[in-house]
């Protein structure tokens, strides 16, 4: 979100976010330094119509340049589902994610522990259809992630702190630990534009 307070048909309001009216821009962005390399500005819904996909669509319109350069793309559960990373792999690009247990093509036997949960931290499931893997993993609460190129007969390890200041290491499947080491290009250069 760009803070803007005037008057313009681009405006949005968002109350639950930082930045609560401006004007929204989509950003792909480099992970390692925060570089912004397409964004596209959000004008309103098109037509008088609900939008339907519109995140799978701002995926598809920001990556149209990298099609058979099989990249990594990494994104959160706004913007994913099963559809859009399989139509990613099909264009030449891998794709990695949260995923909301809500999502058509969610695996039916990981929803009941989406609620419920496993009982120890560090816990996982994953499941493994055509060229997708969906892991659910027990950090905090649940996590559920959606990738494209991930070996499920692995596992990962992260690094959690407690709250009397020591740290342990928990398994995780390796997709897991891959979205927790790239999802921070858009939120670095945010940092950095806020520092300038």
């Amino acid at each position: 979100m760009i803070p803007f307070k005037g008057r313009s048909t681009l405006k949005q309001y968002m109350p639950l976010k930082p930045v609560r009216q401006g004007i929204k821009v989509w950003a792909r962005a480099e992970a390692s330094n925060g570089y912004v390399s397409a964004f596209q500005v959000y004008t309103g819904k098109q037509g008088g119509t609900a939008e339907t996909g519109l995140g799978a669509n701002v995926v598809k319109t920001l990556t149209e340049n990298l099609k058979d350069t099989h990249r990594h793309l990494f994104f959160d559960n706004y913007f994913s589902s099963v559809d859009l990373l399989l139509g990613l792999h099909r264009n030449g690009l891998y794709g990695c994610g949260t995923l909301r247990a809500n999502r058509k093509g969610f695996p039916p036997q990981l929803k009941p522990l989406v609620k419920k949960g496993f009982k120890e931290r560090g816990e996982s499931r994953t499941c493994q259809s055509k060229n997708l893997t969906i892991s659910l993993w027990q950090d905090n609460k649940p996590v559920t992630v959606i990738a494209t190129d991930s070996n499920p007969t692995q596992m990962d390890s992260v690094s959690r702190k407690h709250k009397d200041g020591s740290s342990h290491t928990y398994p995780c499947p390796p997709a897991i630990a891959e979205y927790n080491r790239k999802m921070e290009g858009v939120d670095n250069n945010d940092q950095l534009r806020g520092y300038y």
